[in-house]
């Protein structure tokens, strides 16, 4: 009996991830055409995808969200071709370009009625002319992020003003950044915007408590706020402030000057707070930061990140106020080790997520009987940067109590070896996203025992022979993304063995790889039809032919993009993130 259409449909859409599309849009036409219609977002990131933008479109016609903000060059191309064939399109980031697309952006205005986010963060030039324009083409937005423009940000609030008047509906804005706002801004906002929910105001001088306490007042479905506040900004401005905003859930005070009488204030409003961060912030103590929890058992994503005095006694102390923790970012807080990960384990019972890099993780004795836990519950661990931590200690502890484990980054971490690595991927088999880029006591891993489930491998700057790279082939047959940057030791002969077994890689980095050689790029291309991305050895050249060739054939080959020498995070690496985290 064959299923109607819908019925694959909605078995398709309980797919984790659209990743896994791929596969099901080869066996069918009909399974092309369901998997060409579940795919709603693109991101472009290469000029030399825009030849073919026409057949993208043609072919996924439900895209609701374009990403360009690492599209070099300009826009216009792209976003005139959008405008003619994604009539759905609701979402539209533009950030890191050098000026608004005023032109094009008119064309999507003009025919694309129901954008609702539109995001310019960190554009190099922004000015009240341009408030003014996408007020104008959009008067339906819901979402704008107009935040840190870079070079010459000269929006004030004029503009404000003007976006306020005409975008009635909005629910989220961001105007962090922007130097030349004021407490007359967020008037204007609390005035005219209604629905208004979530407000970024980071970093912006001349902001005071008086309009917070405006926005507050007048805001009474504001659930979410972001805010710096300065060592000029006294405990008495903000005394009436926090009481009135009773829908408040989540509350960024990060990079700033907090007394304890300031967070005694947040502490006595009974707000029912869920997300609290204080990340790089400074001025108050322990007692501070221990009264606003305990009156707070609600939070369930805590960001604590360089708030240098905690040590682990204090958070053996605020682990009995974190009940319903989901999320907690300790990094750069270098008191903090194996005591705190023992007890964040144990007390929180929901927590998925663990950042605790650069910390004292592995300088303390092991605990004895009374760390005989687990916790099934936790998904993704980000422990890089932590130079003390060995083999013994994560073997022993971390996979044993979190044997479900999901995504693990000890990236930078030189004391563990190989062994040890294996050990985690031999007793978590759920591993999906595994970092250990540059440690340095890896001479070569050696893969035990079969990883069904990884599908990311960050192995930067190791010790790697084409026999070890051969076995992770084989055990890890379902790797889609692997990073070999600075693998020196590899030649054409171990990268040809692993992208043999692994018949589902999308992606490979071969940059500073001195012992494989360029003429390996056109074999990749068409012996591995699923890949879309490589990351050449240094000195290849190619002609816009050859590119054009390559990208016929569904590849990308170009440098990537780089800041030092890391690669940015992959779109598949993103969503693993998201996915775990969630």
């Amino acid at each position: 009996m064959e299923l109607p259409r819908e019925c694959w449909e909605l078995i398709f859409s309980f797919l984790d991830h659209h990743r896994h599309l791929d596969p099901l849009s080869l066996s069918c036409k009909q399974f092309l055409s369901i998997s060409d219609s579940l795919l709603s977002s693109l991101s472009l990131t290469t000029p030399s995808a825009v030849p073919f933008l026409p057949s993208l479109l043609a072919r996924f016609r439900n895209l609701r969200s374009l990403d360009l903000s690492s599209f070099p060059g300009s826009p216009d191309p792209v976003l005139l071709q959008v405008s003619r064939s994604c009539p759905n399109l609701r979402r539209l980031d533009l950030s890191n370009q050098p000026r608004l697309p005023v032109d094009s952006l008119a064309q999507i205005g003009e025919r694309i009625k129901g954008l609702e986010a539109l995001v310019l963060s960190r554009l190099h030039f922004l000015q009240n002319h341009d408030l003014f324009v996408v007020a104008r083409l959009f008067p339906f937005l819901q979402e704008l992020d107009v935040s840190y423009p870079q070079h010459l940000g000269r929006a004030s609030d004029e503009g404000v003003s003007f976006l306020s008047q005409r975008l009635k509906g909005l629910r989220r804005v961001d105007i962090s950044g922007n130097h030349f706002v004021s407490d007359q801004s967020l008037v204007h906002l609390a005035t005219h915007c209604a629905l208004l929910r979530e407000v970024a105001v980071k970093d912006c001088t001349f902001v005071t408590p008086r309009g917070i306490d405006f926005l507050m007042s007048n805001s009474p479905d504001l659930v979410s706020l972001s805010v710096s506040i300065g060592i000029s900004l006294t405990y008495d401005m903000w005394n009436q402030t926090f009481p009135k905003a009773r829908a408040l859930s989540s509350l960024d005070v990060s990079h700033s000057y907090l007394s304890d009488g300031l967070l005694s204030l947040l502490a006595e409003a009974n707000l029912t707070l869920r997300t609290v961060s204080l990340s790089y912030s400074g001025g108050f103590t322990f007692d501070g930061i221990s009264l606003l929890l305990s009156k707070n058992r609600s939070v369930e994503s805590l960001d604590l990140e360089r708030v240098y005095f905690l040590s682990d006694q204090h958070m053996s102390e605020l682990c009995k106020f974190l009940g319903n923790l989901t999320f907690i970012n300790l990094s750069l807080c270098s008191k903090v080790g194996n005591s705190t990960f023992y007890n964040l384990v144990r007390s929180c019972t929901l927590l998925r997520e663990i950042r605790m890099e650069r910390t004292g993780l592995g300088n303390a004795d092991f605990m004895g009987s009374d760390t005989q836990f687990i916790n099934s519950k936790v998904r993704s661990l980000h422990l890089a940067r932590n130079y003390n931590l060995c083999d013994e200690w994560c073997i022993r502890e971390l996979v044993r109590a979190c044997p479900e484990l999901q995504f693990l980054d000890v990236s930078h971490c030189p004391v563990i070896t190989g062994a040890g690595v294996s050990t985690v991927l031999e007793k978590c088999p759920e591993i999906m996203y595994l970092d250990i880029s540059d440690c340095n006591s890896i001479c070569n891993l050696v893969v035990g025992s079969d990883s069904p489930r990884l599908e990311v491998l960050r192995a930067n700057g190791l010790v790697l022979h084409n026999q070890a790279l051969a076995t992770i082939g084989r055990r890890c047959s379902r790797l889609m993304v692997l990073d070999l940057q600075r693998c020196f030791n590899l030649t054409d002969e171990g990268v040809k063995e692993v992208t043999g077994h692994c018949k589902a890689l999308r992606e490979i980095n071969l940059r500073h790889c001195k012992g494989v050689s360029v003429h390996i790029v056109p074999w990749l291309v068409f012996s591995r039809p699923s890949l879309r991305k490589i990351t050449p050895p240094n000195g290849l050249k190619l002609s816009e032919n050859q590119r054009n060739l390559f990208l016929r054939h569904g590849c990308l080959v170009y440098d990537g993009c780089f800041v030092g020498n890391e690669l940015l995070p992959t779109p598949e690496e993103n969503q693993i993130r998201e996915q775990t985290s969630t």
